[in-house]
């Protein structure tokens, strides 16, 4: 019975414990700059929510902030920090707490502060698979030299490459330490980027190490007039939202696991503070996802007027086009181009044009939050249930369905 004397003494024996819990205090030192500190932010937030006997310390900073001077004399229980600096994080083991560190070096540190940090291997990994997968033959990685997480990311893409007999194309910016290399001229580095590219064979695949990186190849396609992504795919990493869709055309990306990573941290730490011992061997957590958007949304075809094809399709894709107005554009034959269509793409052209428009408004339903009549809108349709009913014959799910699917994956769990 639930008034029984057994299950009141069990409620208040819990009542007393969690009374006489110490609430620890815990200061975050995480840059609040890029959205990957933001969502390890949030996944340590989820975690604090199940947890709630924890106090936040945490204030705006950057990677490469130094560290605050009210450290030395907090009175704190334990610190979850992500510092650029191999001096600050020497400092952070000198104080004495529980630190759970989360931006990985190659070596594990001396002392006991555990790692916890993307595999930044795994996601050139992914990279190089999310590109085969999309037929090409050629492939490009845009770099930093003497950077680790960008070497391990070249690392991954070339492993996965070579297990397909495939090679790699590589160009590393003339700046050794990403902070220096973003205080250089972005012109300059663009021109640079794009001497390179017109040694490279085409159709092309290409990885760059992170998506400001990113940004810039495809600023240096745009001014030599390569189509993207018929001609070169080009491939992010981190998944900073704004900025991906900033670009022109927007950015697919690798997503990192933050949320993961911020949820492992916290019930690392609160097992540290609770006096656990635990061996500091790095975690290292492997991506999400690849996050397609336009730059890599694509097959790779070697026939010049299919690719032409394509490009208007992608580049009209909020108008309401049709066969007619492809035909008017690369100026062939309504059978020799369906032919051609179906040799290089599997399917008619109408039926090409009808799938770039539902994985145009799939990126619309997961980036935005646009009413349902504007996505319609913003793709090409004049209404909105026939949008629906095409979506759901091509997805299986309803617009507001994929919605709520899409966006339950955003925060996985700590048992994922």
């Amino acid at each position: 019975m639930e008034d029984s004397w057994e299950y009141q003494e069990r409620r208040e024996n819990w009542a007393n414990r969690e009374q006489n819990r110490k609430v620890r205090r815990v200061a975050v030192l995480i840059e609040t700059t890029r959205a990957y500190g933001r969502r390890i932010m949030d996944g340590i937030a989820a975690y604090v929510r199940e947890n709630p006997f924890w106090q936040i310390f945490v204030e705006p900073r950057a990677l490469y902030d130094p560290l605050p001077h009210w450290l030395k004399t907090w009175d704190g229980d334990g610190i979850i920090a992500r510092v650029g600096s191999p001096k600050d994080r020497q400092a952070l083991e000198q104080l004495g707490l529980p630190v759970v560190h989360l931006k990985g070096v190659e070596k594990v540190s001396k002392g006991l502060m555990p790692d916890i940090y993307t595999d930044r291997q795994a996601v050139g990994q992914l990279a190089a698979t999310h590109l085969i997968e999309r037929h090409f033959r050629h492939f490009a990685f845009v770099g930093i030299p003497n950077c680790s997480w960008s070497n391990l990311e070249l690392a991954g893409f070339q492993k996965t490459l070579e297990e397909a007999s495939l090679s790699c194309h590589v160009f590393q910016h003339k700046k050794g330490i990403l902070k220096n290399y973003r205080d250089g001229a972005m012109e300059d580095e663009i021109d640079m980027v794009s001497q390179w590219l017109k040694t490279l064979p085409m159709p092309i695949g290409i990885l760059a190490a992170d998506d400001f990186l990113g940004v810039q190849l495809l600023s240096a396609c745009y001014q030599l007039g390569i189509h993207v992504p018929e001609m070169a795919a080009v491939v992010g990493v981190g998944d900073e939202e704004t900025v991906c869709r900033l670009a022109f055309p927007t950015l697919s990306s690798v997503r990192p696991n933050e949320h993961l990573i911020g949820r492992k941290a916290a019930a690392l730490l609160d097992r540290l503070m609770e006096g656990y011992f635990e061996r500091p061997d790095p975690e290292k957590i492997p991506p999400l996802k690849v996050v397609t958007r336009h730059s890599t949304d694509v097959q790779a075809v070697d026939d010049p007027v299919v690719r032409q094809a394509l490009a208007f399709i992608r580049e009209n894709i909020s108008e309401p086009i049709g066969v007619q107005d492809i035909l008017d554009h690369v100026n062939v034959s309504r059978s020799v181009l369906q032919r051609r269509f179906q040799k290089e793409c599997q399917k008619s052209i109408y039926e090409t044009i009808l799938d770039t428009k539902i994985r145009f408004v799939m990126e619309l339903l997961t980036d935005t939050d646009f009413t349902m009549r504007k996505v319609a809108r913003i793709a090409g349709f004049k209404h909105v249930v026939h949008l629906n009913s095409i979506f759901k014959q091509k997805t299986g799910t309803t617009l507001s369905e994929y919605r709520r699917k899409i966006r339950a994956l955003v925060q996985p769990r700590l048992s994922d």
